[in-house]
This record gives structure tokens, C-alpha cells and sequence, in this order.
């Protein structure tokens, strides 16, 4: 007997099976050839492969009739209707009851200052400022390459910075400085031209674990905040953006009342600031609003595991607060209390740490960090491990007792004093001055609030906030392991 299968009408004449009996009406398995057919319907369903099981056939001389039929797909189905979810996957809705996600719209909403609500792609503000270092009529970078000056910037989840650090020409950069990022030429062709070259930073960083690795711990802890998408944005999202998605963007936040500028050298700072106001766009009011959406209070995940071209699993476990800090010195003791407690536990020289490290659940891979903003707030450790839960474990155990056993005294007013040397050796530079008088002009605070944060803080606010930050049901783990040989 041959065996041959079709699908609407269309038959697989390339495999041909055989079905050969003995004598005595069973099925002769060694003789018999089931054959192995393949099918690739179209439409862009992938290519359908499968084989037929014989078992059990018998070939008697009698009428045909179907003894049993059985089956372990679905029945065929048409889409019927598309539905989104409320992370933007865009749902298809099928008549055999199933429903499968075709794709998703990832979008960065804001409301303009003139009361309309915009709708982005992820990663906006990153290209925007791509397009900003190409100038009108001329690379940003050839500008202040002429004038001596190392020139860079950056874009982070809140904001976008410029800066440049030289030894002469200092006017003449500051001038390059104010013109370029009041005065942008966005067209199609530019960006259309820039969106293989971010393509290519994108992929360069989601190919380094450590970047991925976090933003695994991210997704973890964050249902729907948009920290969980990085500044540059998913590559699809690249593609899809547009030069009025970037001049909306401009238009909305590049406002002369959102500009902070910071100078740190030796000049005079009436002189420059007279040259400079000139320059200065004429005052436009209103202010931009960022849209988001209510973020529940505990993480999205216990636990993320993802393979990745790693040698040894990399671990991350972090701890999220139910909301951010809000602003100016609420933010700023919020995080300098939340660096305290972490140095307190995981500071080399912490005997917490040191407990750990001669037990072998860390060693000199391991990191920790706090991050936080006026809408979110978490701490982390990371490190590089064959024994993943054991770390997990270990960590998790350790926090726990230091949370109620509250801080040593003596180790507070150390670390204390450690960040207040820290805060002072780390402004002595010109570059570092200006870097940290920016922080505190974009954040609300006034320079060198820090050191008297640190001044004013007692201890049971430190044991406090440690209760508060290691609370167990506000922690998720993420895990980069090697993949599947």
C-alpha cells in the first residue's frame, strides 16, 4: 500500500510511504516506510512538518470501517478580530477559540505644552539627540574638534546632557554648545540616513550580558514603567521613527526654561554670561507632561531566566520600592539613605559581606547599586555564578537578618563619612564640578546639598528605610544562563 497526503489539494508526490502486511494481516514495521511529509501553507505561516504513525494497522479481508480517530492540534481558524493588551501586543482573535499575538505597538506617550497628547516610539529622545550632534550645515563634532574641545552627550531615562571639555577656546565652545541644540535641521532623508547607525549601538549593547541581564531585572520588577524599555529603544522601534516623531519631541522638551547649563574653569562668569545671553532664545511657557500608565505596587515577576552566550549564569536580585521619591530633597535623601543601606550590607568591609564572601556565596564579581527617579526606586546586586539560588538564597537570607538586627552605629557614622569624602574628592576636577552642579540644577537640589543630607541623618532613619527596601515580596531575580549546546 502507498501512502500519500495532500493539503488543499495539493499533494507531497516527493515523499511517498509504503505500508507492507504479513501473511497474517499485521503490520510488517521493518518493510514499512511511513514517510516524513513537509507542507508550507503561506501567508506566513511557517512550514507545517509531520509524520504519520501506523502502529497497530491491520489489513483484513472485510468491509472498511474507522475504528478510532484522534487528534492533538487545533482546528483550522480565521481571524476573526484584533485586540491590544496593556503592554501594546496586538492580539489576533481566531473562530476555532484561539488567539495568538502578532505583533506590538510600543509607544512613549507625552502631552504637548499645548494640551495634545503625543504618541512616540520607544526610543525618541536617544535618536533625537543623534540628530542634534549632525547639525545644520555642519557634524557638531568637526565644531568643536576645531576648537580643541573633547565633546560628548548622553541620554539616560529622564534626560538628555551635551558637554565638552577643553583648554582654550573656552568661549568659542560654549557658543557651539547653545547654537546646535536650539537650532536642529530634523528632515526624513537625515533620519532615514541615521537609523542603521543606531540600529548597529542598539545591537552592540543588547549583545553585552550586563546590559541585558539588567534590563531582564527591569522587566521583572516593572509591569509597565518605561525604565523597562532602555534609552535607545528596540530596533523595530528605530525604523519606525519618523522626523515628526523627533520634532515633536523637540518642540515639547527642547525649551529654553528646561535648559540647565553648568560651567566649571577660569573665566569670568559675569563676562561669559553677557556673551552668552544673546544667544538665548526668547521665552516659550508651557511645559511638557509624561503619560503613564498606574504601576502596581509589587514586581511583575518573582523570576525572568533567558539563555544568552554566557560561559557561567550572570544573576541579578533586586528590590523595588511601590512608587518613587518624588522630587528635589525628598529625592535626594531618598537615595543617599537607600546608598547607605547598601553600603551597609555590601560594602567590602561590611561584616555582612565578609560573612558572605567566606561562605563563597560572593566573590569580587559581585555588584550592587540604587537607582532612582521621582516615579521609580530599587536597588540591586549582580554577579557571575555557577551556583545561581545558592547566591539568591544567600542574599536574600542576609538582607532579611540585617533588616532586623538594624544598623551598627559606629558602621553608619563610617559610611557616613566615607560619602561625605566621596562627595568632596569627587568635584575636584573642573568636569566633575560642572558634571555634579548639573545633577543637582536637574534634579532641584542646590550644590552640595549632599553634604548636609548626610549631616542630618540619624539612625533610625537608616534602619527604617532598611526595612522598607528588603521587604521579600518587593524582590525579583533575573538570570542570564548559558545556552543549550
Amino acid at each position: 500500500w502507498e501512502v500519500r497526503v495532500s493539503l488543499d489539494g495539493n499533494p507531497d508526490n516527493a515523499n511517498v510511504g509504503q505500508l507492507v502486511f504479513n501473511g497474517n494481516g499485521t503490520l510488517d514495521e521493518a518493510a514499512s516506510n511511513y514517510g516524513n511529509f513537509s507542507f508550507t501553507p503561506g501567508g506566513g505561516a511557517d512550514a507545517l512538518n509531520f509524520s504519520l504513525d501506523f502502529d497497530g494497522t491491520t489489513q483484513f479481508g472485510q468491509d472498511f470501517a474507522l475504528d478510532s480517530l484522534t487528534q492533538n492540534g487545533y482546528t483550522a481558524g480565521a481571524l476573526v478580530g484584533v485586540t491590544f493588551d496593556e503592554m501594546g501586543n496586538i492580539i489576533g482573535n481566531y473562530s476555532n477559540e484561539k488567539s495568538q499575538v502578532l505583533g506590538t505597538i510600543a509607544l512613549a506617550n507625552f502631552r504637548n505644552p499645548e494640551g495634545q497628547e503625543v504618541h512616540v516610539p520607544w526610543g525618541s529622545a536617544h535618536f533625537l539627540e543623534h540628530k542634534l550632534f549632525e547639525g545644520r550645515e555642519e557634524k557638531v563634532f568637526d565644531r568643536f574638534g576645531r576648537l580643541g574641545a573633547n565633546f560628548n552627550g548622553g541620554t539616560s531615562f529622564a534626560r538628555t546632557s551635551y558637554y565638552f571639555v577643553t583648554s582654550q577656546h573656552f568661549h568659542a565652545a560654549t557658543e557651539v554648545l547653545l547654537d546646535f541644540v536650539q537650532d536642529p535641521l530634523i528632515t526624513e532623508e537625515r533620519v532615514e540616513k541615521e537609523k542603521g547607525i543606531i540600529e548597529q549601538e542598539v545591537r552592540m549593547y543588547e549583545d553585552d550580558p550586563n546590559y541585558r541581564g539588567y534590563f531582564l531585572l527591569l522587566r521583572a520588577l516593572y509591569h509597565k514603567h518605561a525604565i523597562r524599555i532602555s534609552p535607545g529603544g528596540p530596533v523595530d522601534e528605530v525604523h519606525r521613527t519618523t522626523a515628526a516623531d523627533l520634532q515633536a519631541c523637540y518642540d515639547a522638551y527642547y525649551r529654553p526654561h528646561n535648559l540647565c547649563l553648568s560651567l566649571a574653569g577660569d573665566f569670568n562668569p559675569e563676562e561669559i554670561l553677557a556673551a552668552l545671553e544673546p544667544q538665548l532664545q526668547g521665552p516659550r511657557p508651557g511645559a511638557a507632561e509624561a503619560i503613564f500608565e498606574q504601576e502596581p505596587a509589587l514586581p511583575a515577576h518573582e523570576r525572568l531566566e533567558e539563555e544568552f552566550a554566557v560561559s557561567r549564569p550572570h544573576v541579578w536580585l533586586g528590590w523595588r520600592d511601590p512608587s518613587g521619591p518624588g522630587a528635589g530633597m525628598a529625592q535626594l535623601r531618598h537615595r543617599i539613605l537607600s546608598s547607605l543601606v547598601l553600603d551597609l550590607v555590601f560594602e567590602h568591609s561590611s561584616p555582612w559581606y565578609e560573612e558572605l564572601y567566606q561562605q563563597g556565596i560572593v566573590d569580587d564579581s559581585f555588584g550592587a547599586q540604587f537607582s532612582c527617579d521621582e516615579d521609580w526606586s530599587y536597588a540591586s546586586v549582580e554577579m557571575v555564578t555557577e551556583h545561581p539560588d545558592r547566591f539568591l538564597d544567600g542574599v536574600r537570607e542576609t538582607v532579611a537578618r540585617f533588616a532586623e538586627a538594624g544598623p551598627d552605629p559606629q558602621a553608619v557614622e563610617r559610611i557616613r563619612r566615607a560619602a561625605w569624602g566621596g562627595a568632596v574628592s569627587s568635584s575636584q576636577t573642573p568636569a566633575s564640578l560642572a558634571s555634579a552642579h548639573l545633577a543637582s540644577l536637574l534634579q532641584g537640589t542646590r550644590p552640595f546639598a549632599v553634604l548636609d543630607v548626610l549631616d542630618s541623618i540619624q539612625l533610625d532613619e537608616v534602619a527604617q528605610r532598611a526595612r522598607e527596601m528588603f521587604q521579600p515580596e518587593r524582590s525579583a531575580a533575573a538570570l542570564l544562563v548559558p545556552r543549550s549546546s
